[in-house]
């Protein structure tokens, strides 16, 4: 019996939400605008425009699949 194939999102998940260092941000900063979301807030939403990328400064956000 073979180990079950690792799925894309596992194997990809370090290109999907890297760890940026100091300087790219510093680099990115002044593409973008500052936000803060509330607890619960969505920051992106499926089948709406998105602001485009978003890079987390602090904080958590929760992925999930739409339903």
């Amino acid at each position: 019996m073979s180990a079950p194939t690792p799925s894309i999102i596992e194997t990809r998940r370090y290109q999907m939400y890297p760890t940026l260092e100091r300087s790219e941000i510093e680099r990115l900063r002044r593409f973008g605008t500052v936000r803060s979301y509330a607890a619960g807030e969505a920051v992106a939403t499926t089948g709406e425009v998105s602001l485009g990328l978003t890079i987390i400064l602090d904080g958590k956000v929760d992925v999930r699949a739409a339903t």
